[in-house]
């Protein structure tokens, strides 16, 4: 865990942010929240999320990734406001910021699709269906390796293939291909899971992964506060 400076900067790649805060009812909640504008003292930010019962002078919390680590920082809410169906929140930059992964990569724990294609030296191809365990920006872990041809789990040969490659269905709009090197293999409870290393990332297909984690990160946050709320 490190504690430095706020640097405004951190934040003008990113597109959307993680507010945390206490409501009139003494409850946390995190908002997923567009960021708008950035200026020498304060960030705008817009959100559909309506009734959030703020009340400004009002300390809240920032929630993002930067630089591969998780970044946590409190700050003041000024000013709320509600226009043209949605809610603008204006912010104090923060004073300090904490990053409180120690990660080169966070991984988060995500279920989804990918395919996974291992080439032969002559070209050909095998191709295999997969289930994710996690991801991070450094890489993949998944089971359940099955055969696109026959009904079967199998265990990978990597010295077989020169090349692999994995297609991620993240979400509708986020489908990536991107090359891959075999990291490790180890037998699970009813198949194999593997983990690759990202290799040579397109610089569009690093900022859609990026930004799909951060949402994902936030999104996976919130709902862990809601039920904790619940208890």
């Amino acid at each position: 865990m490190v504690e430095e400076a706020f640097n405004p900067k951190d934040l003008k790649n990113l597109k959307r942010i993680g507010v945390k805060y206490d409501n009139s009812e003494g409850k946390s909640r995190i908002i997923d929240a567009n960021i708008l504008f950035i200026s020498d003292n304060n960030i705008t930010l817009s959100t559909e999320e309506k009734d959030l019962k703020l009340a400004p002078p009002q300390i809240v919390n920032l929630k993002y990734v930067f630089d591969n680590a998780l970044c946590d920082a409190d700050t003041i809410l000024d000013n709320i406001k509600e226009a043209n169906g949605l809610t603008y929140l204006i912010i104090d930059h923060p004073k300090k910021v904490t990053k409180i992964n120690r990660r080169k990569y966070y991984r988060l724990k995500l279920k989804r699709t990918c395919v996974l294609t291992c080439t032969y030296e002559d070209g050909r191809s095998d191709s295999f269906l997969s289930r994710l365990v996690d991801i991070s920006l450094g890489g993949v872990f998944f089971h359940k390796l099955e055969s696109m041809s026959k009904d079967d789990y199998v265990k990978i040969d990597p010295e077989k293939y020169v090349a692999f490659n994995i297609v991620l269905f993240l979400d509708v709009d986020v489908v990536l291909k991107i090359p891959v090197r075999f990291v490790r293999q180890e037998k699970g409870r009813v198949s194999y899971r593997c983990a690759f290393e990202f290799l040579e990332m397109k610089k569009k297909s690093a900022e859609k992964l990026g930004q799909f984690l951060t949402k994902e990160q936030i999104k996976q946050r919130k709902l862990h506060e809601q039920a904790k709320n619940n208890l």
